[in-house]
């Protein structure tokens, strides 16, 4: 009894302060566990008795972390963790005034949080002294009762309808534009309205109330119109975007003088339509000209139209990627050097131009594949040989070739197992080949091999890299 009087001694002005405030918001509380009842708010208090799990108290008020309750006729504390306020059924109620003011608290001098409009409907939580609880935009309001009415209006008022935003439309959390901005309506865009007073409807906008200013928008629906294109042409193999960046997700490509509906340019970049999504292609490498003749097949005399490179090297020559080791030969059999695999690669990008300095010092500055290196570099898809060499002239091997290609790709994942017995699982080039198979890239060269090590010929990197794009 020594502690309880000495809390009441010490709270009595604040506990009674907290118990006048909340008492008239009375509500009940459930137990989550049998839980003690003690005579003040302290764990050292005294116990009045237990309050069972699943229980019900009176709640009366809170001091810190414990909650004041009546249960059977007794009153003490109990640890707010080991009870759970009752949910209770809500009753609806109609504003009747031309505008109602929310409250942070029931009262008159209590910061005004939103307002309502008249005939809006509202969810109240309970009712004392005049006021009602609400939910409002995800925390508790308060109006005055006075104002509200549990009779539905009759239809003879405002006439829920759809709006549309004659341009972009700001939504406010309340009827000025000085409320907080919840968000923006696009031009066109529809949401319904519940009221209109003085100049602005209520509308619900993110199941969440909002308002509108009413000259901002129109009752009409928008007449469907198709947006105008553009038919431009890509000058160079084409890399597809998810966004208007150079730096974004790579979605695709599109081959050399391919013909593509655009929908908008912005900032050198073209809106299109890729795979049923909306896409990027840089402008730099279009024209709004098209083709006048189509690609001629290339005349070199060691690819014959019979073989099974002869595609493969007519698209890489009519996309700029190689132009043949001589104006007749192409040498399909001939090993693919690390070079000339990382200006392959170069030339089906487009040739971006890439900054900085070569770490390489057997890559000359003023080397035909010194930009392609660089790029190499700067991309990710390859380290060199060493720190400080690139080995341009060296075979490049069928490992390293699926490995550029994976690189480029960003090391897309990929899953299985591979029925080569030559491709070990602890391999640094598996992810690459696996990756590869799948993508139907390459199929080995038997139906166990990959043949990891063996050079790269330049039919096979060809190949690759046109099974890689198509």
């Amino acid at each position: 009894m020594k502690i309880r009087k000495k809390w009441k001694c010490m709270l009595t002005g604040a506990i009674a302060a907290a118990t006048l405030c909340v008492s008239a918001w009375a509500s009940n509380v459930v137990a989550n566990a049998s839980v003690n009842v003690r005579s003040a708010p302290d764990n050292s208090a005294s116990i009045v008795c237990v309050l069972p799990k699943d229980a019900q108290a009176e709640k009366l008020g809170t001091f810190g972390n414990w909650v004041e309750i009546q249960y059977n006729g007794k009153t003490g504390y109990v640890y707010n963790k080991y009870v759970d306020d009752q949910v209770t059924a809500t009753t609806t109620v109609y504003i009747t005034a031309s505008s109602l003011n929310v409250r942070s608290a029931p009262s008159t001098s209590a910061s005004k949080i939103g307002s309502l409009t008249k005939n809006a409907a509202v969810q109240v939580i309970s009712t004392s002294n005049g006021w009602h609880a609400i939910q409002y935009n995800g925390t508790t309001g308060y109006i005055s009762a006075e104002y509200t009415t549990t009779e539905k209006p009759t239809s003879t008022g405002f006439q829920q309808r759809t709006v549309y935003a004659k341009a972009a439309v700001t939504v406010y959390s309340v009827p000025k534009t000085s409320g907080t901005k919840l968000g923006t309506l696009a031009k066109g865009e529809g949401v319904t309205a519940t009221a209109s007073v003085d100049g602005w409807y209520t509308v619900t906008y993110k199941n969440s109330v909002g308002f509108v200013r009413t000259s901002e928008m129109t009752t009409t629906k928008p007449a469907e119109t198709t947006p105008t294109t553009t038919t431009v042409y890509t000058t160079a193999v084409l890399n597809v975007r998810a966004e208007a960046s150079s730096s974004s997700t790579k979605l695709g490509s599109l081959a050399k003088g391919t013909a593509v509906e655009t929908y908008g340019l912005s900032n050198g970049w073209y809106e299109i339509k890729f795979n049923g999504k909306t896409a990027y292609i840089s402008a730099q490498y279009t024209t709004t000209t098209k083709p006048t003749t189509s690609v001629t097949p290339t005349s070199f005399t060691d690819v014959p139209s019979s073989a099974w490179y002869y595609t493969p090297v007519q698209w890489a020559v009519s996309n700029n990627i190689t132009a043949g080791t001589s104006a007749t030969k192409f040498s399909p059999n001939a090993s693919c050097t690390r070079a000339q695999a990382v200006t392959f690669l170069w030339n089906a990008a487009g040739q971006p131009k890439v900054t900085g300095s070569c770490k390489f010092t057997d890559v000359s500055s003023n080397a035909w594949y010194y930009q392609a290196v660089l790029w190499a570099v700067n991309k990710g898809i390859t380290s060199g040989t060493s720190a400080t060499k690139f080995s341009p002239d060296a075979v490049c091997t069928r490992a390293e070739i699926v490995t550029f290609l994976w690189n480029a790709e960003g090391k897309l994942a990929s899953s299985g197992s591979l029925k080569f017995t030559d491709v070990s699982s602890s391999a640094w080039y598996y992810g690459a080949v696996r990756w590869a198979v799948q993508n139907k890239i390459t199929s080995g060269t038997s139906a166990t091999k990959f043949s990891p090590n063996a050079s790269c010929t330049r039919a096979q990197a060809v190949t690759f890299l046109y099974n890689y794009k198509k």
